[in-house]
């Protein structure tokens, strides 16, 4: 994927994720003071994303829609 410079950021976006492993991060909801991905960003859209369970984590591209990204 091409970086077009019309990329969003979401400021406190912040969201629990079902998914283990490979595949699409289904999204589950988010904590209080925090902003679902669904509020800030529309489908479709191209968006960098980080993740992190204790020492796992990974930081990445994706396309969010319907309340998942699909890694890229």
């Amino acid at each position: 994927m091409e970086f077009d410079g019309n990329e969003i950021t979401g400021n406190w976006v912040v969201e629990v994720c079902s998914t283990v492993g490979k595949g699409d991060l289904v999204l589950t909801g988010t904590y209080s003071g925090y902003a679902r991905f669904s509020q800030v960003v529309p489908n479709d859209q191209l968006i960098w994303y980080s993740i992190s369970d204790g020492d796992n984590r990974e930081a990445g591209v994706g396309i969010y829609r319907n309340n998942s990204i699909e890694r890229s």
